[in-house]
């Protein structure tokens, strides 16, 4: 979805104050997260990807959210990965009214 455009950065949630201090600390925009976002490799048996855990995560209110996190290093400039760029760590979730929201809980290297 973000890759074909269908998920933009008005479908982005930054769900908790944490998450958007992250990405103030990076110096980064939602578009620079959905760029990141779309160069992750999602989790498959036997085949390399960036999955990292699955948990429950609140936001700011206090509302429970499954989330799964992912890591990778990653080239903000060239926006790819890049085995000698920066590690980054985002915790996300997709809203369940089943529109293209996005929940950001966190993000950061």
């Amino acid at each position: 979805m973000i890759r074909s455009g269908a998920l933009r950065e008005d479908d982005v949630w930054l769900a908790t104050t944490d998450s958007g201090n992250d990405l103030w600390q990076m110096k980064w925009t939602i578009q620079d997260l959905l760029d990141f976002l779309g160069c992750l490799r999602p989790y498959r048996l036997n085949v390399e990807h960036d999955f990292h855990n699955a948990e429950w995560c609140k936001d700011t209110r206090g509302d429970w959210y499954p989330c799964d996190s992912y890591k990778m290093s990653y080239d903000k400039e060239q926006k790819c990965r890049d085995a000698n760029g920066v590690s980054v760590f985002v915790k996300f979730s997709v809203s369940e009214e089943g529109d293209l929201t996005l929940v950001v809980i966190s993000a950061h290297d």
